[in-house]
């Protein structure tokens, strides 16, 4: 077998490389060390870590890809970061601009593996480059499931608040206003306060609410709003309306969590049979095996 020649150039291709992704790390280390908020609030309207860090990359690759954008992919992207509300923070062309610069690092650094393992040079850094690249989406997504299920869990206390405001004898405008001012923080509270700003604006009510049932996307919050929509355009009672709402959207967060249980024996199965059963059986049949092998059984 021939060894390819060692290339001092590929050598300080890899070496930058894994500098620049040495100070990307540090700097989401240090951004993330000193960014002590709550769990309910850490959907901050900020451009997040890793976008601040290579800020001075990515906003060349930004202008570039950007010219390149058609309007459909354009407008699922939208949609993604809408439902990871980043959709103020980040634009479609930040997130391939940013899927570029972390294939680009990862294909990086899978060419200093090649140098150093001789292995095939196209197929490590396609393989670095793709594995890299999907993770700023990967975060996008598990970002925007992680914003769902804090909707769920805060919905229906957010709910019995505008009930409450409701039925002590305010409209819902004002039991909005009521709710944004003293409710618990969280997206909830940021959606609502949203929507009395688009109110302000000069926007009615049922397109401000419409505006937040598209931002968040989300089967119940989308009932929620055509229920409220139909109530104050029918003149049925809000009150009762919201009420139930809160009551259905409780069942169904017990439900999930009965669900979640039920799975959670499946879910520990394939642990228990690839780590914890040949651990155990190694130390119940050791002491056999060594008796048998001084016994001469095994000879």
């Amino acid at each position: 077998m021939n060894r390819q020649p060692f290339n001092p150039e590929w050598a300080v291709f890899g070496l930058v490389v894994l500098g620049m992704s040495s100070l990307f790390f540090c700097g989401f280390v240090w951004f993330t060390k000193n960014q002590e908020v709550a769990r309910s609030e850490a959907f901050q309207q900020s451009r997040p870590a890793f976008w601040r860090v290579s800020s001075i990359f990515l906003k060349p690759l930004e202008r570039t890809v950007e010219r390149f954008i058609p309007h459909g992919i354009s407008a699922q992207l939208n949609r993604f970061l809408q439902a990871a509300d980043l959709a103020r923070e980040l634009s479609p062309a930040s997130i391939l601009a940013g899927i570029v610069l972390a294939g680009i690092a990862g294909g990086g650094l899978a060419v200093l593996l090649t140098r150093l393992l001789n292995t095939p040079l196209i197929h490590t850094f396609a393989f670095g480059f793709v594995l890299a690249g999907c993770i700023p989406f990967f975060w996008i997504r598990d970002r925007s499931v992680q914003r769902e299920q804090m909707i769920l869990r805060q919905l229906p206390f957010v709910l019995d608040l505008i009930t409450l405001a409701v039925e002590s004898g305010l409209n819902l405008s004002s039991a909005l206003v009521e709710t944004v001012e003293k409710g618990p923080a969280g997206i909830l509270r940021n959606e609502l306060s949203m929507v009395l700003r688009d109110i302000r604006a000069g926007t009615t009510r049922a397109e401000a609410l419409q505006a937040m049932g598209e931002r968040v996307r989300m089967p119940a919050v989308s009932n929620l709003v055509a229920g409220l929509i139909a109530a104050d355009r029918q003149g049925g009672a809000i009150g009762a309306l919201l009420r139930g709402q809160a009551l259905q959207r409780r069942n169904e967060r017990f439900a999930r969590a009965e669900k979640l249980a039920m799975q959670a024996p499946v879910k520990m199965l394939f642990p228990l049979i690839v780590f914890i059963f040949p651990c155990t059986f190694i130390i119940l049949f050791f002491p056999i095996f060594h008796r048998m092998v001084q016994d001469g059984w095994l000879k």
